[in-house]
């Protein structure tokens, strides 16, 4: 008996990862969001106060890790494992350049990033009161 291997594509296996790492974390919807800050998991797309933001694809996987998590810090290990493939090499300076452009990004939309020194990063609003 001979077994046979199915071929499958890596944009496929990425999506049922993200689903499974949605699940594991509670967040059945493929919709996140904070505060006026949405971003839908299956089209790759984040919005505030539904204007689209401009993001590569690693800010959105960066600012998808985030929002899994919001409220929460999220460790640079996390996010090299959401943002990067297996065999990728990867350094802490490209996640620091990473966060620091969605940073940039999410700023004028009173979303922050703060840095857990040490620890990672966590998404938060600001309380503009």
């Amino acid at each position: 008996m001979t077994t046979s291997i199915k071929p499958f594509a890596i944009p496929e296996l990425e999506a049922r990862v993200r689903a499974l790492i949605r699940r594991k974390f509670g967040a059945t919807e493929t919709t996140l969001s904070l505060g006026t800050l949405e971003a839908n998991s299956a089209s790759r797309q984040a919005s505030v106060q539904g204007k689209p933001l401009d993001l590569s694809p690693r800010e959105f996987a960066a600012l998808e890790a985030l929002l899994l998590k919001a409220g929460r810090v999220v460790s640079k290990e996390h996010l090299a494992s959401h943002l990067y493939g297996w065999g990728d090499e990867v350094t802490d300076n490209a996640i620091e350049v990473c966060i620091f452009r969605l940073r940039k990004k999410l700023a004028p939309h009173d979303i922050t990033i703060k840095t857990a020194r040490g620890l990672g990063y966590l998404l938060d609003k600001l309380d503009n009161h």
